[in-house]
């Protein structure tokens, strides 16, 4: 079967058939046709029974039942169909059969085709795949990817081209040796290159820039003010949210009006949504000027940077990855919480405490 360059959906009717003849001309391995035919089984499963369950129209119907047998409505149909997934033991077989089996409402014996008119969106779990899937098409036909990459970011990602950046880019690293060329990269980059530009600081300020602090350009450098910002970086470097020998000196700028150059960026060692947290912590206790928008995330890219697992550390190109950074809510949450309430008790603080 050959690509349709000029469909754009991301759908399963037009990537497995595709998917199938790539495995059945040996372009494709066991391992990973067994693992797409896996994932669209338990789609088309899941599909069907939304349509049910939301009384939508049902476009995925069995082939044959065995309601057809034990009724000997389509008794000879269910029969063959039966005995030739029998005989289909290997995996090359059950493709070119191109059907499977599975229990339907109240435990009903189905068999249904594998290819299903099935539109993959973002929030399905799988999509990266299938994305990719089908972006892997285009290296038979190169002149057509522009107009697939344009369709997928108006359709697919609503015109957000940050995160549309970010996703192609993880994509990219994760699949480039397994469903993508060199020359679908290239030319996948290079439309990113020409369509994406960098989002930047909408305001003037490039730290969490504290009111106090412009209030009183020297508060973090005597008094209560030097003793709390000491006490927060030590508190900060016991708790592993950064780094042992983050540098006072470059530490008392993330709050003040001057960007920090980039060897005094603030190494942090807890994960990307700890980061998330801090800076979500600091916005909300509204101790700094106004952050409006996307600057409180693109403040943290230029501010800090990050240590992988394996002790490296790197910078943060891409404000995404801490403002969509996802994890379960822990009780370094809360010690967060309780290191940044110093600093909001001492901004608070009447000249006389």
């Amino acid at each position: 079967m050959e690509a349709i360059f000029d469909y754009y959906e991301i759908n399963t009717i037009d990537i497995w058939p595709f998917e199938a003849h790539q495995y059945l001309m040996g372009n494709r391995t066991d391992e990973q046709t067994y693992r797409l035919k896996s994932i669209l089984e338990t789609q088309i499963i899941k599909t069907r029974k939304e349509q049910i369950q939301l009384y939508k129209t049902v476009t995925i119907e069995p082939i044959v039942t065995v309601a057809d047998y034990d009724k000997n409505t389509n008794k000879e149909l269910w029969i063959r169909h039966v005995q030739d997934f029998k005989i289909a033991t290997c995996l090359r077989d059950q493709v070119r059969l191109d059907y499977f089996f599975f229990l339907d409402k109240g435990g009903l014996d189905s068999c249904c085709l594998l290819q299903q008119d099935i539109i993959i969106d973002r929030q399905n779990d799988a999509f990266d795949l299938w994305f990719v899937l089908k972006l892997g098409q285009y290296k038979d036909g190169l002149k057509y990817i522009n107009e697939f990459l344009n369709y997928q970011l108006q359709e697919s990602f609503q015109s957000d081209i940050e995160k549309y950046n970010s996703f192609l880019h993880i994509l990219i690293k994760q699949y480039k040796n397994e469903f993508l060329n060199e020359e679908l990269i290239k030319l996948t980059l290079e439309w990113l290159s020409k369509n994406y530009k960098k989002r930047d600081l909408t305001g003037e300020i490039s730290t969490y820039y504290l009111k106090k602090v412009k209030e009183n350009p020297l508060f973090l450098e005597s008094g209560i003010g030097l003793i709390s910002i000491q006490e927060i970086l030590i508190s900060l470097r016991n708790e592993k949210f950064i780094e042992n020998k983050t540098d006072l000196k470059a530490f008392k700028k993330l709050f003040k009006g001057k960007e920090l150059d980039e060897k005094e960026k603030i190494v942090w060692i807890g994960t990307k949504v700890e980061l998330r947290w801090f800076v979500e912590l600091i916005i909300k206790k509204n101790i700094c000027f106004e952050i409006k928008g996307i600057d409180k995330w693109l403040i943290a890219q230029k501010c800090f940077s990050y240590q992988k697992k394996d002790g490296t550390i790197e910078a943060i190109n891409d404000y995404l990855s801490i403002s969509e950074a996802r994890g379960k809510e822990t009780d370094r949450k809360e010690i967060l919480n309780k290191i940044l309430d110093e600093l909001n008790e001492i901004c608070n603080a009447t000249p006389t405490e």
